[in-house]
């Protein structure tokens, strides 16, 4: 957990509604409300929203930037998208590659590369796993 989860949880006991992603995190934000309402707090409702099972279409622009950003021709990628901190098993991840790597699966012609999409976090997982990884595999963080 971040820091900054607490001072979340802080704010969002004040809050008048909670809209969670799934029953799962509806399921845990119910049992926190509990936990603050012991604490004399009333806590927010909660409801369930879950996300869309089908995205919408991106436009052809979009595709074309992303392709750019991310992708080099002839090359599988292993893309994670999320933000960079521990709880995103980005350390699992890289392991997992690390296997491909091994079994002779080539994600770039000139070298090895990793791509993670998201948002920073103090303690990024890629600067703090990059001192794990077998020489000539690069890990790129970009930002959103």
């Amino acid at each position: 957990m971040t820091s900054n989860f607490a001072q979340y949880l802080v704010a969002m006991r004040s809050g008048a509604r909670v809209a969670a992603i799934s029953r799962s995190s509806a399921d845990e934000f119910r049992g926190w409300r509990r936990m603050v309402r012991a604490a004399g707090h009333q806590g927010p409702q909660i409801c369930e929203v879950e996300l869309p099972v089908h995205a919408q279409p991106s436009a052809p622009e979009h595709l074309d930037h992303a392709r750019q950003l991310l992708c080099i021709p002839g090359s599988p990628l292993v893309l994670v998208v999320g933000s960079h901190e521990p709880r995103k098993n980005h350390l699992a991840v890289l392991h997992a590659a690390e296997l491909l790597w091994r079994d002779g699966l080539s994600f770039t012609l000139a070298f090895r590369r990793l791509r993670l999409v998201g948002g920073p976090n103090r303690s990024t997982t890629s600067s703090r796993a990059a001192g794990a990884l077998p020489a000539g595999v690069v890990v790129q963080a970009v930002a959103r």
